[in-house]
């Protein structure tokens, strides 16, 4: 009982301590609301994007020496369809 007297007591306390500084946190609190809106709306947003871009070639199933010469070959014509495709998707024009 004596324990529920001074939770009481503690309770009483602090809430005589606010209601005698209340116009000072209400102040800090109205400050700290109008100066983080201000700087909410007058920053400016900054956003970050990353991608990763993969282009892969289907390998095809290779018999004999011949036809992987010949896929190598035929490989740098890909990537550079590739290359030119990207380039032209990414141009300011489109």
């Amino acid at each position: 009982m004596d324990d529920h007297v001074q939770e009481k007591i503690a309770l009483r306390d602090y809430s005589r301590v606010f209601l005698k500084r209340r116009w000072t946190i209400i102040t800090v609190f109205a400050v700290t609301v109008v100066t983080v809106t201000i700087h909410a709306f007058t920053a400016t947003p900054v956003y970050k994007a990353t991608t990763r871009l993969i282009i892969d070639k289907e390998n095809p199933n290779v018999v004999s020496i011949q036809e992987v010469m010949a896929v190598d070959a035929s490989g740098t014509d890909y990537y550079q369809t590739q290359y030119k495709s990207l380039k032209a998707a990414a141009s300011p024009g489109r």
